[in-house]
């Protein structure tokens, strides 16, 4: 498990992280989420083939109404034979406002 890994939000913008599922084929992995109670965020990750990882990506659309925050989130993953196993515990994710204008969604 992965202890240390911090995500920064800007509210307004695309985010978009990639995540490696490392030591366990593919073909073995049913799902892979992202899980953040107190932005209320349960995502499936999307697999994308042509550069071997997972992909969580918000719209800005998404972040725009994300409440200014520092707090915890899970990567987790479902296996094909249904165990579940949490490969990021507690990482920090960091919703940060918008200094520019430049697509402001935020309303603020």
């Amino acid at each position: 498990m992965n202890y240390n890994y911090t995500i920064e939000i800007i509210r307004g913008d695309t985010c978009q992280k990639n995540v490696s599922i490392t030591g366990v084929e593919t073909s073995l992995i049913d799902s892979v989420y992202f899980s953040c109670s107190d932005l209320e965020i349960d995502k499936a990750l999307t697999y994308d083939s042509a550069i071997g990882k997972w992909i969580f990506r918000l719209e800005p659309n998404e972040t725009s109404i994300l409440k200014k925050i520092t707090s915890d989130f899970d990567i987790t993953v479902k296996f094909t034979d249904d165990d579940i196993s949490t490969v990021i515990y507690r990482g920090t994710i960091r919703v940060l406002p918008k200094n520019n204008k430049v697509g402001d969604l935020s309303n603020e």
